[in-house]
């Protein structure tokens, strides 16, 4: 991260695809994924047909005090806890270990919600994929120039979530 300064969408993709998706299941099991490979069976209190690993750190992925992410973290939680799905903590983090930020697993997320809870917690992206298939990855901004744009991302315009 950079400051306060926007990271440039090349960069911040280069930054998810790298990163690692921890997620300890109810069972015990410790499960770790990552965006274009395919999910492994995840069960979160129950089987489900879809799953989105969310976030409410550090909007628009510039840095912010930790007293302003726990709370944002507590207010997508109770979003989370409202919709009644099924939820576990998550946790993404770089390979090198220096940055990782705590979010959620939730099952049987609509696709429409998960645009939604996205935006209003300003994230610049979120993993979202359908059981047995691929981890993907949703940004929230266009593909720059310089973005090589990857297989199993999904560039969705903030614009066009709302109405």
């Amino acid at each position: 991260m950079n400051g306060n300064l926007p990271i440039p969408t090349h960069k911040l993709l280069v930054t998810y695809l790298k990163a690692g998706y921890r997620v300890c299941l109810p069972a015990g099991d410790d499960v770790l994924l990552h965006i274009g490979q395919p999910a492994p069976q995840l069960e979160v209190h129950r089987p489900a047909a879809r799953y989105t690993l969310i976030t409410a750190f550090n909007p628009g992925s510039i840095p912010r005090p930790m007293e302003e992410n726990l709370l944002a973290d507590r207010a997508l939680h109770a979003r989370l806890i409202s919709l009644n799905i099924p939820i576990i903590a998550a946790l993404s983090h770089a390979p090198d270990g220096t940055w990782s930020e705590p979010g959620w697993l939730a099952a049987e997320l609509e696709t429409a919600a998960a645009d939604t809870l996205a935006m209003d917690f300003g994230q610049t992206g979120i993993l979202h994929w359908h059981a047995g298939e691929r981890v993907r990855l949703r940004m929230y901004r266009l593909p720059d120039t310089t973005t090589d744009t990857a297989q199993c991302v999904d560039w969705i315009r903030p614009y066009d979530v709302r109405c």
